[in-house]
């Protein structure tokens, strides 16, 4: 089942590509920056210690980085390098976050990883989890990490909920053969794992990618909003979003 985690018999994961900057985005708009603030799009360059994790700078060297789709102008607006998508911007961004708030947050709306297996142990503190997700590569940011489809679609109703995050449940009911029902644990879902109004930022944010970015023309009948996401060569092609 290549839709769950490999616990469940599942895949070892997929790298998410820029589905995973809706995640920056939330972080960014929780440190109450703004969907209309300027940044950088053209820088190309970059080195660890240009970014923080836990109020630490990283310790990597120097690397580049190029845009998969979207242009860089020197000044873009957050909201334009989300619908997008260019990378050069959001490294800008999360250059301005630390990047123990950037995974704290994603934790928050129930993202890790797949599997452990090609995770590499040097974008982690410690050892590689399973629930603790990375906090020592910039290359997060753009979706280098390995992910379920099922733990996307889940993080992203979160933010189609208000941010209210509630774990993914399979099983709706139990009847056995006198079609009397089993008593099934209640679903424990967390109000507020982010907040409402962050979350209706982003929601808006995601929308214009039906109607300016990469999905434009592909919308539905429904209002409805997401993220596209490519990994190197479109190895491998997404979309996650919610009506």
């Amino acid at each position: 089942n290549y839709g769950v985690d490999e616990i469940y018999g599942g895949a070892a994961g997929f790298q998410v590509g820029s589905t995973f900057k809706p995640f920056v985005l939330t972080e960014w708009l929780t440190r109450n920056k703004g969907l209309y603030t300027n940044v950088t799009g053209d820088q190309s360059t970059w080195r660890g210690s240009d970014f923080t994790a836990c109020g630490a700078p990283l310790t990597q060297g120097t690397f580049k980085v190029s845009n998969s789709e979207g242009s860089g102008p020197s000044s873009i607006t957050a909201m334009q390098a989300t619908f997008d998508s260019v990378n050069l911007a959001y490294m800008d961004i999360a250059s301005r976050l630390d990047f123990c708030n950037i995974a704290k947050t994603a934790e928050a709306m129930g993202v890790h990883l797949a599997s452990t297996r090609g995770a590499d142990p040097d974008c982690f503190t410690g050892e590689v989890s399973l629930t603790k997700m990375p906090t020592q590569c910039p290359s997060m940011v753009l979706g280098s990490m390995v992910i379920s489809p099922m733990t996307m679609a889940n993080a992203y109703a979160t933010l189609a909920a208000e941010g209210t995050y509630c774990p993914p449940t399979a099983v709706l009911s139990i009847t056995d053969r006198a079609q009397k029902k089993a008593t099934l644990g209640a679903t424990k879902c967390v109000k507020d794992a982010i907040s409402p109004d962050v979350a209706r930022g982003v929601v808006f944010a995601g929308k214009r990618v039906f109607t300016e970015g990469t999905a434009i023309g592909q919308g539905l009948k429904w209002p409805a909003g997401g993220k596209t996401g490519t990994t190197d060569n479109s190895v491998r092609t997404w979309f996650v979003g919610y009506t």
